[in-house]
């Protein structure tokens, strides 16, 4: 089976890889962060003022939610293959691979390429993962598309096209989950595959968070460099109250770090990222 570069550095570097987990996987048991990807490089930020991230592990040509979430995307305007910005063609969409480690819950259905792992970095089988019912460490390959918008009113109407095909519930003006009778409300309209929390990220480059953004809540994006053998790679996370915390540590570990101001789905937030 072909794999990328990327998948090739990763499947290489598994002693580098347990370097890492042993690392971070402390400050993910005590709630410093709940996970992280590497990345082998970000993307480029400085050709326009908005974008909106959409993470997910299907994003691949022959996946079925990327092929059902593209199909709205280009009915609704947002797949054109080209855009013009300061004078030159551009891609609207670029889709890049991360290696993401993240808290899994019990009753979550994972990607099938996932591994297991316990705080201390021990791998687990994917029955004794499940068998201790409770929340461990999942890592696996998985995808980050970029969407670069226009404007703010651009930006709301893609918005409000993942929260209604990519969320597994219903939510509200405010991006949280509609409860009723004590239950999250099932979105009737989801596509293949929509995870209970998605995980939207809105960049802004000004720093300055649109005002139609009432659903996305104000966090910040620690990206630390890393090694996997002689190769440089980004290791990133997204905190919010912790991140003073996090900022602390990394500096006794004299990490080499940059902190962007991000913008979140407020469900991600408040009942993953917080919880």
């Amino acid at each position: 089976m072909f794999q990328t570069k990327f998948e090739e550095l990763i499947r290489k570097h598994e002693e580098d890889l347990q370097r890492i987990r042993d690392k971070y996987f402390s400050l993910i048991e005590v709630g410093i962060i709940t996970g992280y990807n590497l990345y082998l490089s970000l993307f480029d930020y400085s050709d326009g003022r908005l974008f909106l991230n959409y993470l997910h592990s299907d994003l691949r040509l022959e996946d079925r939610h990327f092929q059902e979430l593209s199909e709205i995307l280009r009915v609704e305007g947002f797949l054109e293959e080209k855009m013009i910005i300061n004078d030159e063609l551009v891609d609207r969409k670029d889709t890049i691979e991360r290696e993401t480690d993240y808290i899994t819950r019990p009753n979550w259905e994972d990607p099938i390429n996932m591994r297991y792992f316990d705080f201390n970095g021990e791998e687990l089988s994917q029955e004794e993962a499940k068998a201790l019912k409770k929340n461990i460490v999942g890592e696996s390959l998985q995808y980050d598309s970029l969407f670069r918008v226009k404007d703010e009113s651009e930006l709301r109407k893609l918005i409000n096209l993942f929260k209604k095909y990519t969320s597994k519930h219903l939510l509200d003006k405010r991006g949280k989950e509609i409860i009723r009778d004590g239950y999250p409300v099932e979105n009737k309209d989801t596509i293949f595959n929509a995870w209970e929390i998605p995980l939207l990220v809105c960049t802004s480059t000004n720093n300055k968070k649109p005002r139609n953004l009432y659903d996305f809540l104000t966090l910040n994006q620690f990206n630390i460099l890393e090694q996997l053998g002689d190769i440089p790679v980004i290791l990133n996370t997204l905190t919010r109250t912790k991140s003073r915390e996090l900022n602390r540590i990394l500096k006794e570990r004299k990490a080499k770090v940059q902190v962007d101001k991000k913008y979140a789905l407020r469900v991600f937030v408040e009942d993953y990222l917080e919880v």
